[in-house]
C-alpha cells in the first residue's frame, strides 16, 4: 500500500493450514519480502514456524529451511548485502540467533 494506507493489494496468500503470516521484512533492494509463518496445532504445545521469501514481481514463494519438527524459525531480517537472512530459532532447545543464505541453505547458529 501507499504510505497513506491507500491502494492496498494482496501480494500472497498461503493456505490457512500453513499458519499465519507475520513479521515481514523487505530485502535491501526491495524485490523480496521475508516473513514468518507460524502455526499452532490443536494441541497448543505443538507450535511450528518457518521463514518464507516472496519474490514480489513474480509472486514466487519459497519456504526456507523447511522442517517438520516443532521448533520455531522466527523474526527474519535481511543482511545489507541481500544474500543472507538472520532469524531467531529454538532448534537447539533455547532461542538463539541463526543466519542462513537467502535461499534457505547453510543455516548456522550465531549465538550460544
Amino acid at each position: 500500500m501507499n504510505a497513506d494506507g491507500s491502494e492496498a493489494k494482496l501480494v500472497t496468500q498461503l493456505p490457512t493450514s500453513e499458519g499465519r503470516s507475520m513479521r515481514p521484512a523487505w530485502s535491501p533492494d526491495g524485490t523480496r519480502i521475508a516473513f514468518q509463518v507460524s502455526k499452532v496445532d490443536v494441541d497448543p504445545s505443538i507450535h511450528i514456524s518457518h521463514i518464507y521469501v516472496l519474490d514480489v514481481a513474480s509472486g514466487a514463494l519459497t519456504k526456507l529451511a523447511a522442517h517438520e519438527r516443532t521448533y520455531l524459525d522466527e523474526a527474519p531480517a535481511w543482511f545489507p548485502d541481500g544474500k543472507h537472512i538472520v532469524f531467531q530459532s529454538d532448534r537447539t532447545g533455547t532461542m538463539q540467533l541463526w543466519v542462513m543464505n537467502a535461499d534457505g541453505t547453510g543455516a548456522r547458529q550465531l549465538t550460544r
